[in-house]
Formats: C-alpha cells, sequence, structure tokens
C-alpha cells in the first residue's frame, strides 16, 4: 500500500480524472457526509464512491475509513478538481485509513473511495467524517512545511535520476553525509556526491527512474523534516529483471536559502511480518470487555467494539485497532503493541496489561 500526507504526494494539484474501465458509484443519501455522519458499505474492483464535504478555507478535515476486508485507497479533490492528496496506509485490506486535510478554498471538496487493486476481492469499508473544524496555526504552518518538503523531495529525487550537479549542489548543505547500510562503499559526503554524479552525467549514466516509493512518512520538528520511505528498486541482472527493497531516511533542516538535505540515510528493508493466525472471538466476549480504563498517570481510555476487533480511542482521540490472539490477548494493527486482558468470573474485562518493547502498563477498569 502506498500512503501519502496531504500536500506530500506527488500528483497534487492534477485533475481527479476516472479510467474508462472504472463505475463511478452512486453514493445515495450518503453522498454529502457531516461531521458524526458514518456509513458501511461494500465495494466491488473498478468501483469508486463519491462523498462531498462542504469546507471553508482555513478549515481542517478529519475522517477515518476503516477497511473490512478490502484494501482501499481515498483521494481528496478540492473544488476546482485538483487532488490536494492520497491517503493509503501500509495495512493491507484490514484496518483504518485516517484522512485529513487543510482546505484552502471555500467549497465541496470531493472524497472518493476506490479499491486499492484493480481486481480486488468485493469487501466492506466504514467512512466516518469526524470533524471540520478551524485549523490551528501549528496545523497550518506543519502542512505548508510539509509542503514544501515534498517538493524538496521531488527535486531531490529529479536531482538524482538525471545526475544534475546544479541542482544537488543548491540542495545539498555543506555538512550533507550519505550512509549506507546496503553498501557501506557508499557512504561519502557532499564533495563526493557531487562528483559521482558529475561522472554518471558525463557518461551519459543517468538512472533510469524504475524505483518505485510507497510508506511514505514526513514529521515535521521546528527546523528540522524527517522524510522515510520504502523503495523497491528494479534493475537488469544477467538480462532478468531484479528487485531489491530498502528504506530511506532524509534529514532536511532549514537553512539560510531554504531547505537543505543534511543527511541520506540507506537500509534494508525489514522482512515482512510473519502471518499472525486468523482468531474468532464471539461478539459478546469482545463487548465484555467495553469500558473506560484508567492509566496510572491519570490518563483515561475507551475500549469500544468495531466489527471483529477493538478499538482504544486515546484522551487527545487518537484511535488504535486491536486484533484477537485469544479472548482475551490482542495485538495491535500496523504495530508491536499488546494488550492483555483480565476477565471477572463473569468474563466482564477488569484490567489490561499494555506490553510494548519489554516495557509493561496497568490500567484498570473504571466505567
Amino acid at each position: 500500500m502506498r500512503y501519502a500526507i496531504p500536500f506530500l504526494w506527488a500528483g497534487a494539484g492534477a485533475m481527479l480524472t476516472l479510467a474508462a474501465d472504472v463505475v463511478l458509484a452512486d453514493a445515495g443519501d450518503g453522498a454529502v457526509l457531516k461531521p458524526g455522519a458514518r456509513m458501511v458499505r461494500s465495494i466491488a474492483a473498478r468501483t469508486i464512491h463519491p462523498y462531498t464535504i462542504q469546507v471553508r478555507s482555513g478549515q481542517a478535515v478529519r475522517a477515518v475509513v476503516d477497511q473490512r476486508g478490502v484494501d482501499v485507497v481515498i483521494k481528496v479533490a478540492d473544488p476546482a478538481g485538483h487532488v490536494v492528496g492520497t491517503f493509503d496506509s501500509p495495512n493491507g485490506d484490514t484496518g483504518p485509513e485516517p484522512v485529513f486535510f487543510i482546505a484552502e478554498k471555500t467549497g465541496p471538496y470531493r472524497l472518493d473511495v476506490a479499491t486499492l487493486e484493480p481486481s480486488a476481492n468485493e469487501g466492506k469499508y466504514e467512512i466516518r467524517l469526524l470533524e471540520v473544524r478551524s485549523a490551528t496555526t501549528r496545523e497550518i504552518a506543519t502542512a505548508l512545511a510539509k509542503r514544501r518538503i515534498a517538493s524538496a523531495e521531488k527535486e531531490w529525487d529529479d536531482a538524482n535520476v538525471h545526475a544534475d550537479v546544479k541542482a544537488l549542489d543548491r540542495l545539498m548543505s555543506p555538512d550533507y553525509v550519505n550512509l549506507s547500510r546496503v553498501d557501506s562503499s557508499r557512504n561519502y559526503g557532499r564533495e563526493a556526491h557531487l562528483r559521482n554524479a558529475a561522472a554518471r552525467h558525463d557518461r551519459a549514466m543517468t538512472s533510469s527512474p524504475k524505483d518505485t516509493i510507497d510508506d511514505v512518512t514526513t514529521e515535521i520538528l521546528g527546523d528540522t523534516a524527517v522524510v522515510t520511505a520504502r523503495v523497491t528498486a528494479t534493475a537488469l541482472v544477467d538480462n532478468k529483471p531484479a528487485r531489491n527493497t530498502f528504506r530511506f531516511m532524509h534529514l532536511w533542516q532549514h537553512r539560510p536559502g531554504g531547505w537543505k538535505i543534511v543527511a541520506d540515510q540507506v537500509i534494508p528493508a525489514a522482512a515482512p511480518p510473519a502471518a499472525r493466525p486468523v482468531v474468532t472471538v464471539s461478539e459478546a466476549a469482545l463487548t465484555a470487555l467495553e469500558g473506560i480504563y484508567l492509566h496510572s498517570s491519570g490518563q483515561k481510555f475507551t475500549v469500544k467494539v468495531s466489527h471483529d476487533h477493538l478499538v482504544m480511542r486515546g484522551p487527545a482521540g487518537e484511535e488504535a485497532l486491536f486484533y484477537p490472539e485469544s479472548d482475551s490477548e490482542f495485538v495491535q494493527k500496523g504495530g508491536g503493541f499488546h494488550i492483555a486482558f483480565v476477565r471477572d468470573a463473569r468474563g466482564r474485562g477488569i484490567s489490561a496489561i499494555g506490553i510494548d518493547q519489554g516495557w509493561a502498563e496497568i490500567l484498570s477498569r473504571i466505567e
């Protein structure tokens, strides 16, 4: 799956168009979403479910699409039809696809839900519009910074693909360093990177853009930005296509003249996690765990049932999905956090123990 933060998608600004073999489904009475609205629908391959959200300029929109057996991708377009965000988390066909964007224009924004794969089996999803509110100053500044980082990332990628020495020189900081755990011989600094690019350019050895980049995340920390992603590179080895998957981390800092890349690290991609056995827990057993749990810090966490799993909501409204490994043990979707519930004689949850990388936290049920 691919993931793109709003304003970071490479195609931002493109017009929302349909392929000739894609069916635009009628969302019926649910076409216009309002805060608090939710809808459960089935979706088939090559079908798009369109929704409309009325938004004013400067408002923040937060929604979520909960996948239930189908891998979906969500695209958001502004009133003029320009795509402002594509959302696709690396969680397969189960779990939440969070959607967040800040409107630059007033009017109807279109949110399209479609299957990621053209041959996908029919499945279900639930869409919820969580909130439409005025964006905070910090959210607006972060969105702007992410947009500028997205632009810098694209320039950096193009400059490396085409061995554009002038662009590389402009984008790199004086203390730039490249670190590679894939090939330690590729550890070098700014001047070596420029020399390598110049040599490739002189020998017409510019790269062919055959890399696929997905699972992109960007964090803005003041004047520093961290971008991570997974890359699948395709090359010919003995005249046969070969693939290599790795991850990169780009460290950017806001220096005089704009954002400059300070470090570029490449590491082998981790092997995909082993498939977990499918465990079915009765609705009654799951419902018995619903309630409000109190952490020792005073924070409260709400546990609710959703379909065949639990949803834990934190004090700031953040949500995590937990899937059963037994009737009392659950694992977080897309993470390594485990939680074990303690039940009383009637099967009702009375406390929970959260375990993450050896650390244990105890939650006591209060409601």
